[in-house]
This record gives structure tokens, C-alpha cells and sequence, in this order.
């Protein structure tokens, strides 16, 4: 379980035990829904919050009720559901004291998400969207660690779908699709580690279209040794004797 969702767990637990609980009152049902949560019992957990929701509508146990219920959607993997139900919190709710967390938890179900492979590049675009807001708009939560991580991971997974779309291009001749997917690696990843095979892959692109003397004067720089050295390689072998490097 992420750590980050436990803190906010614990925090809950301890914000409902500052009032006296009595049977059938908010405190109560609130109370049972956590034991229940915590044993996974997440049914009866539900039962509990929407009991809050329903019966206790103005306490402020009501607005926890509705933290706690997309903390289930998550536990169960209804990432889905998460989404939704935590863009209607943020609507209804924009100054709550947690708005930081229900944009991390979405942006983690949107990450979720993203695993499926036919949609990774859209899902992964918009985790890393939410990630970006509680980086922009809650420089002290104290999920912007995790945000951060999870936005350089994003970028290294984009950049990783991108360049085996482009190699695969590359393989089959159709280089100017292969070019485009180069070239959205070079222009906005340049922090991965794909960025310099990137560059290489360009230049056996640009040589396969038979732009010969573009791809030996395409001069990004590759740090990477095992890169530089197949570049080097590859321009020896079939640039370096027809063509002049120029500035």
C-alpha cells in the first residue's frame, strides 16, 4: 500500500477521535468504517460512509465519508471509479484541507491506469497532468515527493512507448513516422535515458530517407557511450567518405 495514502489514513484516524463517540452518532459509524478498512473488510466499510453521507450529511464527518469511499475505489483497483468520484470532490469541494490528496490519489489511479497499453500514452499524459498540479499548486503537500517521482517515471515510460513505436517504424522502412516519434523524444525527454538512442535511431532515419548529409551533420550530443560509439560507427561505415561535416 502506498505510504503516502497510509499517512493520510492515520490522519483521519486521529482527526475522528477528538470527539466523543457515542452509539449511532458520526463518530461512530466513521470509527467502524476504518476498523472495517483496515481488516479489508471494504463492503462493510461502504455501508458505513454512506450511512455518514446519508444520515449525518452536514458533519463534518460527511466530507471524511467521501475521502474514505474513493480511498476504497483505490483499494479495491476501480481506478475508474476513483477518477470520477474524485473529480466531483474537487469540483464540489476546490479549498478542502485535502484537495492535495484527492489530486494524488487521482493522478495514482490515472498512473494505474496508464498499464493498459493501448491507452498508456493518454493515461500517462494526464497522471502526469495531476502530478504537475499539486506540484504547482502545493509546493509544501507533502505528496509532491512522490508526485515528482512519479512524473520522471511517466516521462521515462512515454519516452520508452515512443521509441520502440519509432524503432519499429524504423525496421519496416516507414521512416518519416519513425522521425516523428525521434524527434518528440529529443524535443521533450531530453532527461531520459532513451534521449540518446533517440538520436541515434534520428540519424539512421534520416539516412534511411536518403537525407544523407542531414543525418551526418545531425549534431545533438550523445553522452552515452554505448550511443556515441554506434554513431560513430555508423557514420564511418556509410556517411563519413561521401559527405563533409559542416557547422
Amino acid at each position: 500500500m502506498n505510504k503516502k495514502i497510509i499517512i493520510l489514513i492515520l490522519l483521519l484516524t486521529l482527526s475522528s477521535c477528538s470527539n466523543k463517540e457515542e452509539k449511532f452518532n458520526a463518530n461512530y459509524y466513521y470509527n467502524k468504517a476504518l476498523k472495517n478498512i483496515k481488516s479489508g473488510n471494504f463492503t462493510s466499510a461502504n455501508d458505513y460512509l454512506e450511512t455518514i453521507e446519508i444520515e449525518h450529511t452536514y458533519s463534518n464527518f460527511a466530507v471524511k465519508a467521501e475521502i474514505l469511499k474513493i480511498f476504497i475505489y483505490f483499494l479495491k483497483k476501480e481506478y475508474q471509479e476513483v477518477v470520477i468520484e474524485a473529480d466531483n470532490f474537487i469540483k464540489l469541494r476546490p479549498a478542502n484541507k485535502f484537495i492535495d490528496y484527492i489530486y494524488f490519489i487521482k493522478a495514482e489511479a490515472q498512473f494505474k491506469l496508464s498499464s493498459d497499453f493501448l491507452r498508456e500514452q493518454e493515461n500517462s499524459q494526464l497522471a502526469k497532468r495531476y502530478y504537475k498540479i499539486i506540484e504547482k499548486r502545493f509546493p509544501s503537500s507533502k505528496y509532491k515527493k512522490e508526485a515528482n517521482l512519479k512524473i520522471e517515471q511517466i516521462n521515462s515510460r512515454i519516452a520508452n512507448y515512443n521509441l520502440d513505436i519509432g524503432r519499429n517504424h524504423l525496421f519496416s522502412n516507414n521512416y518519416i513516422s519513425a522521425i516523428l516519434r525521434f524527434q518528440n523524444i529529443i524535443k521533450n525527454y531530453q532527461e531520459t535515458i532513451y534521449y540518446d538512442e533517440a538520436i541515434y535511431r534520428m540519424i539512421e532515419a534520416l539516412y534511411g530517407l536518403g537525407l544523407k548529409e542531414d543525418a551526418l551533420n545531425y549534431n545533438k550530443k550523445i553522452k552515452n557511450k554505448k550511443w556515441l560509439r554506434k554513431k560513430e560507427k555508423f557514420i564511418n561505415a556509410h556517411l563519413k567518405n561521401d559527405y563533409k561535416i559542416t557547422n
